[in-house]
């Protein structure tokens, strides 16, 4: 790993939005999540905004606060965004960073039966573009928990914005989108295009399951070709 303070403004940059990205997944904003776990709040903005590297110490108390939140993340992919990206830890589906697609399978099995022993309704999606970089890229494979509108404005504040949902397309397909919501509405946009769009489907996924397909062995490769 690079020592504190070799990175080149361009690379603290991609540094500070990978934290910040990682940040938004928790559902909480720069105060909330300094003020839960201890993180002082100014250091927490610095790093987001690229100004700074954060210290070994000081990433450490970072990666046990995003994993009490839910989520786990490797610092190499923090501080150079190699190997896996953000995992969900709450269906309590491990996932390997390699598998055959054998296991994948067994792993989708899994995460389905886990929902569904829990009277749930889960679905896949396989992520077909990088709009949602650096936290999704195309090939990614996510899962869900269908929730209705209604369920996820009334779990919402008023004017909020969560963490990434897999909302329908116009093909009927789930994708994941970033979501807002204003007055009883939901808004969703990417991470690469800020307009933000009216969500009118009466049905929404919560991802808690992930993983970086990118990272199956070439079994997988060769059955798909």
């Amino acid at each position: 790993m690079k020592s504190r303070g070799r990175f080149s403004a361009d690379e603290l940059k991609h540094i500070g939005f990978r934290i910040r990205a990682v940040r938004i997944l928790t559902g909480l904003n720069q105060e909330e999540f300094s003020k839960i776990y201890g993180l002082p709040y100014i250091s927490l903005k610095n790093w987001e905004q690229g100004k700074f590297t954060p210290r070994s110490e000081s990433i450490a108390t970072y990666l046990m606060a995003i994993e009490s939140a839910g989520i786990r993340v490797d610092p190499d992919w923090l501080y150079f965004g190699s190997g896996p990206g953000p995992i969900y830890l709450n269906a309590n589906a491990k996932v390997k960073e390699e598998m055959t697609a054998s296991e994948l399978d067994k792993n989708i099995a899994f995460f389905k039966e886990q929902l569904q022993s829990r009277g749930l309704n889960p679905v896949i999606s396989h992520v077909d573009d990088n709009s949602m970089l650096p936290v999704f890229k195309r090939g990614d494979l996510l899962g869900g928990m269908v929730l209705s509108r209604r369920e996820v404005l009334l779990s919402a504040q008023k004017n909020e914005m969560l963490r990434p949902f897999l909302i329908l397309d116009s093909n009927g397909n789930y994708s994941p989108r970033r979501l807002f919501i204003s007055n009883d509405q939901i808004f969703t946009n990417s991470y690469d295009d800020s307009y933000l769009c009216e969500y009118k489907h009466s049905w929404l996924a919560k991802i808690c399951w992930y993983t970086d397909i990118h990272n199956l062995k070439s079994s997988l490769s060769n059955e798909d070709e």
